[in-house]
């Protein structure tokens, strides 16, 4: 029997390990492609395309509009959104403002938090952050912005719910926003 050579042995060995680095390459690239697919932002056109637009509290949104003074119209669209942009968000297109909200989550919500969560989103028409700072300052605005429209508790539960990250629910900015809110719940239940 003859034994193999060094030489054919170590070109088998080669031959393996490069075609496994090959096909660890290929495999790599297809799971790129698949989490770019399945994973990547949606465009606006997307989020619209996949919301439906509701007379869901129509009235209020025109309510506060009007107090506002927005020039563009303001719509609200429910749809599948949490996995892509978390369960709400204000965003600009040409010709509106547009509230996207999880359908699943805006209409488990009471009407007073429905109103709490729309009149917080709307509130960065007015309160646009611009920097980490100045995003604290208007997360606070909005904060009190919205409870103003409905009630500070109202607020506190909606915040509570929006927030789903332990990270971010257990620092101290979000401590804040709720001491904040307390606060103002004070001061609300001492005029009422």
């Amino acid at each position: 029997m003859k034994s193999p050579s060094r030489v054919g042995t170590f070109f088998k060995a080669t031959a393996l390990v490069i075609g496994t680095m090959l096909f660890a390459i290929f495999i790599a690239i297809l799971i790129a492609t698949l989490i770019n697919y399945f994973v990547r932002p949606l465009t606006l056109r997307e989020l619209i395309s996949i919301g439906k637009p509701t007379e869901i509290q129509a009235e209020f949104i025109n309510k506060v509009s009007k107090n506002i003074k927005v020039t563009r119209d303001v719509r609200l669209l429910l749809g599948p959104y949490t996995p892509a942009l978390g369960r709400s968000r204000l965003l600009r297109s040409r010709r509106s403002w547009l509230i996207l909200a999880d359908e699943k989550f805006f209409l488990g919500l009471p009407d007073i938090e429905q109103k709490a969560l729309i009149s917080y989103e709307m509130s960065y028409i007015i309160f646009a952050p611009s920097s980490r700072q100045r995003m604290a300052d208007n997360q606070k605005n909005a904060d009190a912005f919205a409870a103003a429209y409905t009630s500070p508790e109202a607020m506190i539960n909606i915040l509570n719910k929006l927030v789903t990250n332990p990270r971010y629910k257990n620092s101290e900015r979000f401590k804040l926003r709720l001491k904040n809110l307390e606060e103002l719940k004070k001061q609300f239940l001492q005029k009422h």
